[in-house]
């Protein structure tokens, strides 16, 4: 099983982190809805400390010749055409992603893969690591893993958090992609002006709210 350290420096002690992931985005699905990707897409880049993630399926990849394809469900029929809709899509994100790389932190904490790409007949893991790292700049963590995440402040930790991440096992309802968790972390001051944890999650009730 994979596993990633992330380091969080914040501007002030009081910030709050952001962690939105971006699962089951079915790149190539003809469910997929750009204006609501948009808005995520843009919620993400506005905000400085809101990071993310793709959790898996970021391709829909049920592809001609495979027994599931349905051609009125498909609006993209390659491997290729759906790789490189999903990088034109988010090439801002990837490149804001290699701007904080030289501050030392990671806008894009990990990618994984999903049941539609581990599962397809035409893409490998090695592809699949290849993609994530040398067109996208990310960490590939296969379909579950571990983040160590520490949030600082000056160099000092205030918070650590052990995060299970892990794609699931399908069957989902291709209207819902982009259903995608939201956790926030922060600091908050006690009476006496000194920092104590605060730890706060919610799901998205619908997609891309």
């Amino acid at each position: 099983m994979f596993s990633k350290p992330i380091v969080i420096e914040l501007d002030k002690i009081d910030t709050i982190v952001h962690w939105e992931v971006i699962s089951d985005f079915h790149m190539g699905n003809e469910n997929w809805q750009e204006s609501l990707a948009n808005r995520t897409l843009d919620r993400i880049l506005d905000d400085p400390y809101r990071f993310t993630s793709f959790g898996g399926d970021q391709l829909d990849l049920i592809l001609p010749k495979d027994p599931r394809f349905k051609d009125e469900s498909v609006r993209m029929t390659t491997k290729a055409d759906q790789m490189n809709a999903f990088d034109e899509f988010f090439s801002e994100l990837f490149d804001e992603n290699n701007s904080y790389k030289k501050c030392g932190m990671e806008k894009i904490w990990y990618e994984q893969w999903g049941n539609h790409e581990y599962n397809s007949r035409v893409m490998e893991e090695g592809e699949m690591k290849r993609w994530c790292k040398n067109d996208h700049g990310t960490t590939f963590l296969g379909s579950k893993g571990f983040v160590g995440l520490d949030i600082q402040f000056k160099g000092k930790s205030l918070m650590k958090k052990t995060l299970f991440v892990n794609h699931g096992a399908g069957g989902g309802d291709a209207k819902k992609a982009l259903e995608n968790p939201r956790l926030c972390f922060g600091i908050k001051r006690n009476s006496n002006g000194t920092a104590r944890n605060r730890y706060s999650s919610t799901q998205a009730a619908s997609p891309l709210e």
